[in-house]
């Protein structure tokens, strides 16, 4: 019989937004594809698709997590593997300056915390 083990994410880095894609409130995608190492490191990895403005974070991101290696049959084996990250700007809710209309934040809305000052985004 069979047994399998799947790779279990255990450290996760999380992506730093691009300042530029902030600024112009651009929300993507990256799909990257990975090799886990018997070890759980990231052996190889390389984008697949996606928006361009984020691939260096996602891969600078991705290249530090760690998994739990996947185990057949009681030996750690290497897989091939697709990740996608994903970037979306988050509504700070302490923000004075939402349009209430359609619930959405305005162009004075911050990013992410600190809590909004009600300053345009540089």
């Amino acid at each position: 019989m069979t047994r399998l083990e799947p790779a279990m994410l255990i450290h996760r880095v999380e992506p730093i937004y691009p300042t530029l894609m902030k600024q112009i409130r651009r929300e993507g995608r990256v799909e990257l594809r990975a090799i886990i190492a018997t070890d759980g490191s990231i052996e190889s990895l390389q984008v697949v698709a996606g928006d361009a403005g984020f691939y260096q974070s996602a891969l600078d991101a991705v290249r530090q997590w760690r998994y739990r290696p996947t185990v057949l049959n009681g030996q750690p084996v290497e897989i091939d593997t697709f990740i996608t990250v994903i970037y979306t700007m988050q509504h700070d809710p302490g923000c004075r300056n939402v349009d209430g209309a359609r619930g959405r934040p305005c162009r004075y809305c911050c990013a992410a915390p600190p809590a909004c000052t009600g300053q345009p985004i540089a």
